[in-house]
């Protein structure tokens, strides 16, 4: 492991690890617990009206990288001449990084939630859900990956639990998949281009070795140049060449064997004997290309409807070319 000059871990993803933060290495010097609060950045933080289950904030501080210097002038004149209230917002504007942008806060869903909305088992600080969300994205990232830049990770652990948050760069001019859909009814000859988009981006993440933990529309975003980019790893899994060609055999295997056992149920049903129950024959290794697909479709066709099923139809064949 490589030792920066002010004495921060740089792993071999390229992150440092300043004490429960994992950041990239040009925030070392300034990032604090702070940056993970919305309340940190007042008016510069602006709630995402869309998923995130009310815990995702749009941060953008860029505006005050353009008058810094002069800001950070002005300030101390102020201070020379008796704190006011106005220059104690330009010393707290000074304080705040450059950032443009999303801040997400880990919340629960589902029947757990009413238990803990925030609160998640400590397992260490490599098993939170902040950190390993924030190493894959940084994988994705660095392969190329249509993915947001990883920013920061943070937990906050209590006796045996934890809350977490992320940051990550904003993707500049994008909206939802859904809206971009709900504005682009009837015509045909974009939502082709779309759709192989979609299927390009989907097909890039599985290759890669990625499985989606919430492939839904939401976390599908589309810039203004047509660019698709997928977000929200959170629960995602990473498996190697090795591993996904160790589970294709074992599918391989067990297809045969379910094949086998098929055959011999067939010959005894026509001998008149009773068909043994063994509680199914449902795959013990789940097909997640698919799976993810399936997902998603599920989601279009809620939010979409007819429209949905129609684009999702459009994903899956252009899915298949690549």
């Amino acid at each position: 492991m490589k030792i920066s000059s002010i004495n921060q871990g740089i792993d071999t993803d390229g992150l440092l690890i300043k004490e429960t933060i994992l950041c990239q290495p040009e925030f070392a010097a300034q990032i604090s617990s702070a940056w993970f609060k919305p309340d940190f950045y007042a008016e510069y933080a602006r709630p995402v009206s869309q998923g995130g289950r009310n815990a995702a904030w749009f941060i953008d501080t860029t505006a005050l990288a353009k008058d810094a210097d002069t800001g950070e002038v002005a300030a101390a004149k102020e201070m020379n001449a008796g704190a006011t209230s106005t220059s104690n917002k330009k010393l707290k504007d000074q304080t705040l990084p450059i950032l443009h942008a999303v801040l997400r806060q880990y919340r629960r869903g589902g029947m757990v939630a009413k238990l803990s909305r925030s609160h998640y088992v400590w397992g260490g600080a490599e098993q939170t859900r902040s950190w390993m969300e924030l190493r894959l994205l940084q994988q994705m990232y660095n392969a190329g990956l249509p993915v947001p830049r990883p920013l920061a990770a943070y937990y906050k652990q209590s006796l045996g639990f934890y809350k977490a948050a992320i940051i990550t760069q904003t993707i500049p001019n994008s909206q939802p998949l859904v809206s971009v859909l709900q504005q682009s009814q009837g015509d045909e000859k974009l939502l082709n281009k779309l759709a192989g988009r979609v299927a390009k981006a989907i097909a890039a993440m599985h290759d890669f070795g990625v499985w989606h933990a919430d492939l839904n529309a939401f976390n599908i975003m589309v810039d203004d140049q047509m660019k698709v980019w997928l977000l929200d790893f959170d629960k995602s899994r990473y498996r190697s060449k090795e591993k996904r060609a160790a589970l294709a055999q074992e599918a391989e295997q067990e297809s045969t064997q379910v094949k086998s056992e098929n055959k011999e149920s067939d010959k005894r049903q026509a001998k008149g004997e009773r068909k043994k129950d063994k509680g199914g024959n449902k795959d013990s290794v789940i097909n997640w290309r698919e799976d993810n697909l399936q997902r998603l479709q599920r989601h279009l066709i809620k939010t979409c409807g007819e429209q949905g099923l129609a684009f999702w139809s459009q994903i899956k064949e252009k899915y298949k070319i690549f």
